[in-house]
């Protein structure tokens, strides 16, 4: 650009001679014009010559506005104090070894929380005065006796005991024990010697049942065959229940 201005000023320079030097071959009206252009020619190179030439125009540019303070999204896009999606929660969501996922459809989806309560007491003289020996029932088949025939008063929907260590000597109190079949769940806790039951018509199989206390949740792996939980966990063909 600027080697065209320098070229159109000595063009409209020599114009301005000629017409100094008029010669006489040549009329004095054309010099004048050729000479006039010359120099409107410099003017406007001159002009764009000294225009900005930085290559941006007056028309937004659809994309180059700086983004917003705190990152590049729309106004309240950025994510809340100390990162993550806002909603999650810290720890949220967290168990011990086999406990039961909420969410999973295992027997504690949906109950309220855990509250510590001891079981009512299996402690009885009937069982004093029968064939154990003494009060305390632990270990045997609540639903030898509790079926609703003669040897006991009262019918137990399910009962058992439940231990606090794989040794079995360890009665675990205060441990609730669920059962929900077809979306009805029936709960109850274990007393001081770990024994629970709940009173109703003998559990006929299927369903879910879990135990858990305050450190956690943890649920059978398959469905019961009845209610007489000491009946199948008797230490022989199957282990007792421990919790945890």
């Amino acid at each position: 650009m600027a080697e065209d201005v320098q070229f159109a000023e000595r063009r409209a320079r020599a114009a301005m001679a000629r017409i100094m030097v008029c010669p006489p071959f040549m009329d004095w009206k054309t010099l004048l014009l050729t000479a006039t252009l010359g120099i409107a020619g410099v003017s406007a190179m001159a002009a764009c010559a000294s225009g900005d030439d930085s290559g941006t125009s007056d028309k937004p540019d659809g994309g180059s506005k700086s983004p917003p303070p705190g990152g590049g999204g729309p106004p309240g896009s950025q994510p809340p104090p100390g990162g993550g999606d806002a909603g999650q929660s810290g720890d949220a969501g967290t168990e011990t070894d086999g406990a039961v996922d909420p969410g999973s459809g295992g027997p504690f989806e949906g109950a309220p929380a855990y509250v510590k309560t001891t079981g009512k007491s299996s402690l009885s003289t009937g069982h004093a005065n029968g064939v154990f020996g003494n009060r305390n029932p632990a270990g045997t088949g609540c639903l030898d006796c509790h079926n609703g025939g003669p040897k006991a008063k009262t019918s137990f929907l399910f009962g058992g005991t439940v231990y606090s260590d794989p040794q079995n000597e360890k009665p675990a109190k205060d441990v609730e024990v669920r059962l929900v079949v077809n979306g009805v769940a029936t709960n109850t806790y274990s007393d001081e010697q770990g024994n629970f039951f709940f009173e109703g018509k003998p559990h006929a199989g299927g369903g879910h049942v879990g135990a858990r206390d305050a450190t956690g949740a943890m649920q059978m792996n398959s469905s019961p065959f009845n209610g007489n939980c000491n009946g199948c966990h008797n230490g022989g063909s199957q282990p007792r229940v421990h919790y945890p």
